[in-house]
């Protein structure tokens, strides 16, 4: 009897490897909407965390899990409409502790900017929101116990959106360039708990791809982390 040899076909690095080569053990949660969405009828049930595999419920409202025209290469990615829309991972044990200095990341075209604030991705814990990536009329904005935020309208394109506090200033970044800052950040309380969306307010647009990260990326690592999800979600 004669064996053929078995070819094994390997693909490049997966993203999430990417992701975390990256930022290691630093990267403490990472929503990625090419992978782990489930539903029925387009209407996403749950998300997965791709650092942990655990399950992300949807909480309230009908976010779509769709194409967004031709935007993000057509892949599917989480539409939803500015209602009361969100999901959230809610953890045993805290995802950031007290004195971390997390940076919150999101890939996310918007299709609209409310008078109201409308909070793409919040960091939180029981007690209050702790950090928060928004909008509201005309700006992007990252809150915070100091919050800073830059005039911006685009619905014409992605956009890679980052919020941190770095040696007591806290800095918004758009396409990896840092946009606008202020003083007075501070170091966050413990937090145990991921919002993507919120209720009442949710954003008014795609979401792509969302992060946290234990403490800021340096610019090297911001600039890796662009470059990996524009390769992903082709913008």
């Amino acid at each position: 009897m004669r064996w053929r040899r078995k070819h094994v076909w390997t693909d490049p690095l997966q993203p999430t490897t990417e992701y975390v080569n990256v930022l290691g053990s630093k990267l403490k949660f990472l929503m990625r909407a090419t992978r782990g969405v489930d539903g029925n009828n387009l209407i996403a049930r749950n998300l997965t965390d791709s650092v942990s595999g655990r399950r992300i419920p949807r909480g309230a409202g009908t976010p779509v899990y769709a194409a967004d025209g031709s935007f993000f290469g057509a892949k599917p990615v989480i539409l939803m409409n500015g209602s009361a829309s969100y999901f959230l991972l809610q953890l045993a044990n805290p995802i950031t502790l007290a004195g971390d200095t997390p940076e919150l990341f999101v890939v996310v075209r918007l299709a609209s900017y409310s008078a109201n604030f409308r909070l793409i991705l919040t960091l939180a814990n029981a007690a209050a929101t702790a950090q928060s990536l928004s909008t509201n009329v005309g700006t992007v904005a990252f809150l915070g116990n100091s919050s800073v935020s830059q005039s911006f309208s685009d619905t014409a394109s992605p956009h890679f959106i980052t919020g941190r506090t770095e040696s007591g200033t806290t800095i918004l970044s758009i396409d990896g360039i840092d946009v606008n800052s202020t003083g007075g950040g501070v170091p966050q309380p413990q937090c145990d708990r991921v919002y993507i969306g919120f209720s009442p307010n949710a954003p008014d647009g795609s979401i792509a791809l969302c992060g946290v990260v234990q403490s800021a990326m340096s610019a090297a690592e911001r600039a890796d982390i662009y470059r990996i999800a524009r390769a992903e979600f082709d913008f």
